[in-house]
């Protein structure tokens, strides 16, 4: 699936390149299974029978079903912002009510920038952990949220996940920087 897919996903260069260094990571671990203390409860390659393809951009249909998925799980007082099967939709988002200092951008836009390619291996990291390595190989979107030094929310934010299409997967990269 790498294979097929590596040409397709967002980066050029040293994003590239840090993908293909978390497969590798990933190939050299395989997926956890109950041998491994940490998931000695979950067997991966047992659950795991085949790949679903990754998912691709939610259509019109997909974020009408994700609006009414995200008003019946909204916290009120909250700013939402959504991803749909690991999209950033902003027109399903309140980043408008975010306020100075918070800056709100897809990881598309950060990958596919030139100007990011020496932070790639930072937002993609290969780690022991084979699920991590995986999703950092694949990962195409999902958001990214800075926050300056001293800059005060007046609301939490709510980060809303809705996967409007069950026969596809979307890996997601998480990291949080000091």
């Amino acid at each position: 699936m790498f294979a097929n897919a590596h040409s397709r996903l967002p980066g050029a260069g040293a994003v590239a390149e840090a993908r293909a260094k978390a497969f590798e990571a990933y190939e050299r671990a395989g997926l956890p299974h109950r041998h491994i203390e940490e998931w000695k409860y979950t067997d991966l390659r047992a659950l795991v029978r085949e790949v679903a393809p990754l998912a691709a951009a939610p259509d019109a249909a997909a974020l009408a079903r994700a609006k009414a998925a995200v008003a019946q799980t909204a916290i009120e007082g909250a700013t939402k912002l959504v991803l749909v099967d690991g999209v950033f939709a902003r027109d399903l988002s309140d980043v408008a009510e975010l306020g100075h200092g918070v800056e709100v951008r897809t990881l598309r836009e950060v990958l596919e920038n030139p100007a990011n390619e020496e932070r790639g291996d930072l937002l993609l990291t290969a780690t022991t952990d084979a699920v991590t390595s995986l999703n950092a190989a694949m990962v195409t979107d999902g958001v990214i949220i800075t926050v300056a030094d001293g800059a005060v929310l007046s609301r939490p934010i709510q980060i809303v996940h809705v996967v409007a299409t069950s026969s596809a997967s979307f890996p997601k990269a998480g990291r949080r920087s000091p």
